[in-house]
């Protein structure tokens, strides 16, 4: 139980951090596109791989 909460602490802090004015370029400069492959659906739930795909897509969409 320890280790789960220190888990979630971590990636709570790490959940959009940058440096503002550092970088914010993506490490490709100049790409205009980005291939994002469907994702494995490993659980019982059906269509999660589009649905995860998709949210990735929008979330790297909203990051250009």
């Amino acid at each position: 139980m320890r280790l789960m909460a220190i888990f979630f602490v971590l990636v709570i802090a790490g959940c959009g951090y940058h440096v503002p004015g550092s970088s914010d370029t993506w490490v490709g400069g100049d790409a205009r596109t980005l291939y994002v492959q469907l994702f494995d659906n490993q659980t019982v739930e059906p269509y999660l791989e589009n649905y995860m795909t998709d949210a990735l897509i929008a979330e790297l969409s909203k990051s250009r």
